[in-house]
């Protein structure tokens, strides 16, 4: 599975370098498709702990929604 999210997180150019700075350089579709392959990751994870953290990770680094209630 880790092998898988950084296979994933290096073809959107987010491995070797700080996460944030790289987060906010990125164009759009980029971005995109990050939140959409994050999102994936979460829904096929069976351990909750790490989907908790796959579905929190967007919005710890800026790029998720506020959800309303």
């Amino acid at each position: 599975m880790f092998a898988h999210v950084v296979g994933e997180l290096g073809s959107v150019g987010l491995v070797g370098g700080k996460v944030g700075n790289r987060v906010y350089a990125l164009p759009s579709d980029q971005s995109e498709r990050l939140l959409r392959v994050l999102a994936g990751l979460a829904a096929a994870e069976e351990n909750p702990a790490r989907q908790e953290f796959l579905e929190s990770f967007p919005f710890a680094i800026g790029m998720g929604e506020e959800q309303e209630s």
